[in-house]
């Protein structure tokens, strides 16, 4: 599985279920109210984490494959991990930057859409370095 898709399962079900617990939840009033809500959630969801997959990809190619190439062999180590981390940080808030120049809303930086935005990068890049080290090593000529 690629670690697009799972960071964005990830990511959908942490900010899906923040979503849920912070709303209460809400009660459908029919048996065919609760049926369109399953329907039309399933939906939402299968799109949302189809969407996040994409958009994933996108940054894990911008941010994550430099660093990757840049550390080679040495992304085994204990502190790659760590450069990983700060790399999806980074991305996150560069991602979000755009709140503080009035692209996203008003001119304060928008803490929410940070947040929501780092419950798919940090995934992203802890799982995109578990695949470079699996895919160097299913590989003999990298």
């Amino acid at each position: 599985m690629p670690a697009s898709l799972a960071s964005a399962a990830i990511g959908v079900f942490v900010v899906g279920s923040y979503l849920i617990f912070a709303t209460g939840g809400d009660a459908a009033a029919s048996p065919a109210d609760m049926l369109a809500m399953i329907i039309f959630g399933g939906f939402g969801l299968a799109m949302a984490v189809i969407g996040a997959t994409f958009i994933i990809g996108f940054y894990l190619c911008l941010f994550g494959l430099p660093v990757a190439l840049l550390l080679g062999d040495r992304i085994r180590h204990q502190w790659a991990l760590v450069l990983a981390l700060g790399d999806a940080l980074l991305g996150t808030a560069i991602a979000t930057g755009g709140s503080r120049l009035g692209l996203m809303g008003g001119g304060d930086f928008a803490w929410q859409a940070y947040a929501v935005v780092l419950a798919f990068a940090l995934p992203a890049g802890y799982l995109y370095r578990r695949f470079v080290i699996a895919y160097r090593d299913a590989n003999d000529w990298t």
